[in-house]
């Protein structure tokens, strides 16, 4: 975890929204954050351009240390099979201990595992979550926004 997210509490308001598969739910900031990094890396026009980007919520695909793209290059993230990464892979790796009795990992092909909340059980979720001090509302649009290409 990085020192710009710091640890997932109900201190702060909480989103929600579905993804394919399940809900996904995150504090807000995160939910932000991960917007604002879909949007850079979609508008990277060049492998320079991309090598530029301080993303905070997801992995740039196709830029490592050592990758042969000159500069100049197009750049195109949707090129890569496994990006964007869910955000419920994302929740995984950062659920809190206190929540550790919502959801469940389960596997994702063609991504790495996910946090698996059904959407049947939305009403339980929001209640439990509620019940445990954390002000959770659901986001649709968010949501939508930071999955246009799943």
């Amino acid at each position: 975890m990085s020192a710009e997210e710091g640890p997932w509490t109900s201190a702060e308001p909480w989103v929600y929204g579905a993804e394919p598969g399940g809900l996904v739910f995150v504090p807000e900031r995160i939910g932000r954050s991960r917007l604002n990094d879909f949007e850079s890396v979609m508008t990277a026009g060049t492998y320079g351009d991309a090598r530029q980007l301080k993303l905070v919520t997801l992995w740039l695909p196709g830029v490592e240390e050592g990758d042969e793209q000159d500069d100049a290059d197009p750049y195109d993230p949707n090129q890569f099979d496994d990006w964007p990464p869910r955000l419920a892979t994302y929740a995984l790796d950062h659920w809190p201990d206190d929540l550790g009795d919502i959801g469940e990992e389960r596997d994702s092909f063609p991504s790495a595992p996910r946090l698996f909340i059904d959407e049947d059980d939305e009403d339980q979720v929001v209640t439990a979550l509620r019940d445990r001090g954390y002000r959770v509302r659901r986001d649709d649009d968010l949501f939508a926004r930071t999955q246009r290409h799943l």
